[in-house]
């Protein structure tokens, strides 16, 4: 069986893809926050806008990977 360009294409780009759904719905997420504007205004995180940083910038800041737990 002969693969055409795009088989090959498609096959290298399931290479890259995480093995876990979690981690894809995590990927979607953050993508989701850091692509709308809206929630980066909302975010209200002055030191972030006085540089004029990326909206990637507020992964780690404001944007977490992991659920924050208020100590009480």
């Amino acid at each position: 069986m002969e693969l055409t360009q795009e088989q090959i294409q498609e096959l290298r780009n399931l290479k890259n893809l995480p093995d876990s759904d979690d981690i894809r719905y995590k990927e979607i997420i953050k993508k989701a926050l850091i692509d709308n504007d809206l929630i980066i205004y909302l975010l209200n995180n002055k030191e972030l806008e006085e540089q004029e940083a990326d909206p990637s910038d507020y992964l780690g800041q404001n944007i977490y990977p992991f659920f924050l737990v208020h100590p009480t």
